[in-house]
């Protein structure tokens, strides 16, 4: 039963020192291409639309009024930026949600 638990701990250091050292030089990658004379570079632009989620659960999407979001070309989120891969992929953004109905509270007496 040793081995099992001496290799997973392994492992998990491994992916944690793999992570760490990615974020790392991610981080150097874009800090390079900030410092050079061209910062956009490592800046982006997406659109995205404000929606407001309904009582029945659906999004009303407010298609008219499109906003745009500044991203950084990299893998983690940098300089308060969301990654441009992760805001592409979301570009309904909910502004209000509607809070879900309380239950009633019961009373055993």
């Amino acid at each position: 039963m040793a081995i099992p638990r001496k290799f997973t701990k392994w492992f998990v250091a491994i992916v944690l020192l793999a992570t760490g050292l990615t974020y790392i030089c991610d981080s150097l990658y874009v800090g390079h291409k900030m410092s050079s004379g061209n910062s956009a570079d490592a800046l982006g632009s997406v659109q995205f639309y404000p929606a407001t989620q309904l009582k029945n659960g659906k999004l009303d999407i407010y298609i008219e009024s499109p906003q745009t979001e500044t991203c950084v070309h990299a893998l983690f989120p940098h300089y308060g930026y969301n990654p441009c891969w992760y805001a592409k992929r979301n570009q309904v953004h909910v502004v209000a949600q509607v809070a879900p109905a309380s239950l009633p509270a019961s009373h055993d007496d």
